[in-house]
């Protein structure tokens, strides 16, 4: 490994899987991962690769397989910054994020279980009004008798 800096605990980047859960659009619309446990892993994002993010999905409870391992953007929702690993470039990403703040979230879906994007919010109500500024209006302009021109 020529090039690259040697591995110590300065070097690794904590990773926090989520995992045992689902993904459920709630009422208010927002994308949460219900239930579940966590599971953090520290990792060297030079050695990273696909097989080895399914691998840790795998070993955070002990499953023979998973579906799909997603990360989240920092600062970001469920919604918004969700990101799922396809591939080795999709593991360069989440390295490059997880240097950049140290740790990330990693969320499993398991086999079987609904993929965050098809989600539908399943709540009757409706969408939550957002307020709006009303503009007053003037009524119409009238002479009124003032006393000076009263006689």
């Amino acid at each position: 490994m020529q090039g690259t800096m040697t591995n110590n605990q300065f070097e690794n980047v904590t990773l926090r899987y989520w995992h045992g859960g689902k993904f459920q659009v709630v009422k208010n619309g927002e994308l949460v991962y219900l239930g579940g446990q966590g599971r953090t892993f520290q990792v060297n994002p030079d050695e990273m690769c696909f097989w080895g993010v399914h691998e840790l999905a795998c070993k955070s409870g002990n499953y023979s397989e998973v579906d799909k391992v997603y990360y989240k953007l920092d600062g970001k929702t469920l919604m918004e910054g969700l990101r799922c690993v396809e591939n080795d470039a999709g593991v360069f990403e989440m390295g490059q994020l997880a240097i950049k703040n140290r740790s990330l979230d990693v969320y499993v879906k398991h086999v079987g279980m609904p993929s965050p994007t098809k989600l539908k919010v399943t709540s009757n109500s409706p969408p939550p009004n957002r307020t709006q500024k009303l503009t007053p209006r003037r009524g119409p302009k009238t002479d009124v008798p003032t006393r000076s021109s009263q006689g």
